[in-house]
């Protein structure tokens, strides 16, 4: 019980030596006159981050069906017709299906969304 009055009181401790730097590293006008910079939030700029999102879960998931592609492929191969290997690897493929098509729809989806936001540009990421 001691020990977990020690831990709270130095998290709490810690916590109110913490707090005032997090307080004044808030944004917006900083003493001085300087203030941090912003991002310029525009239907462009969102369509390219989500393009660039996209593009990294694309190709992650392309990758990973073909990787669960092959492990299928050797499953069916070596399951000498045992339904119970046989069906773990058409869950397999199933899986890796599943994977290209959420790979298809990432691809798409920025381009969707750009086009109902207003997006100049519009094409595939």
């Amino acid at each position: 019980m001691a020990f977990k009055r020690v831990v709270t009181a130095g998290v709490f401790s810690l916590a109110s030596w913490m707090l005032p730097p997090l307080v004044y590293a808030a944004p917006g006008d900083v003493g001085g006159g300087t203030s941090f910079p912003t991002i310029p939030v525009t239907p462009d700029w969102i369509k390219g981050e989500m393009c660039g999102i996209a593009n990294w879960m694309f190709y992650f998931l392309i990758i990973l069906s073909i990787i669960m592609i092959v492990v299928a492929a050797y499953m069916y191969l070596t399951s000498n017709g045992d339904p119970e290997k046989v069906g773990k690897a058409t869950k397999s493929l199933t899986y890796a299906a599943v994977g290209i098509a959420v790979g298809i729809l990432a691809k798409a989806i920025p381009v969707l969304i750009g086009s109902i936001i207003g997006a100049s540009g519009l094409s595939v990421c």
